[in-house]
């Protein structure tokens, strides 16, 4: 009889490239290093496939598999919550600024054509 551990290692040595077809991965290649041996999991998803206007459910949700790392993926949150915060800071642009650069521009031009 082969211990867990035998058996765990033997499932390991199956597992291949052929059973990955199909499955995309969440990173872009610059949050990769070249070499660098890192560790993929399934990301999380949704079961059911919810319609995003009615919320009523359409049935299973059969999209592709995706593979993340659960570190670079929590920076990317991180960052993505950064850049929200800091967006949020910025006034809002309201185009005063432009409307008054343009018409004091045309107003010279036109002063520039007349004389």
């Amino acid at each position: 009889m082969k211990s867990k551990a035998a058996k765990d290692k033997q499932e390991q040595q199956e597992y291949n490239s052929r059973q990955l077809k199909g499955l995309r991965v969440m990173h872009d290649s610059k949050s990769l290093d070249t070499g660098e041996e890192i560790i993929l999991t399934l990301a999380d998803s949704n079961v059911l496939d919810i319609d995003g206007t009615t919320g009523k459910i359409r049935g299973i949700n059969d999209d592709d598999d995706v593979l993340e790392n659960v570190n670079i993926a929590a920076d990317e949150r991180r960052l993505h919550a950064q850049k929200e915060i800091l967006r949020s800071k910025r006034p809002l642009y309201s185009g005063t600024l432009l409307t008054h650069s343009l018409t004091y521009l045309l107003t010279r031009l036109l002063t520039r054509l007349l004389i």
